[in-house]
């Protein structure tokens, strides 16, 4: 199985522009501000836990 994925920003730097600064603090979209480490264990977390019915501890991702 192969899979391709393909991401255009046309609509997200459409959007950028529109906002002003106290939009982008209630509304942060910009995908600069994501931590992809944690974003990468966390989605590697729920293919373990609840595809591959692991039991596995949940990362550290500071929400509780």
């Amino acid at each position: 199985m192969n899979t391709e994925f393909i991401y255009e920003q046309n609509y997200y730097e459409k959007v950028m522009k529109q906002m002003d600064k106290r939009q982008r603090k209630i509304f942060p979209i910009d995908v600069n501000d994501i931590n992809w480490k944690l974003a990468a264990n966390i989605a590697s977390y729920g293919i373990k836990r609840y595809f591959g019915k692991e039991d596995c501890l949940a990362p550290n991702s500071g929400f509780q």
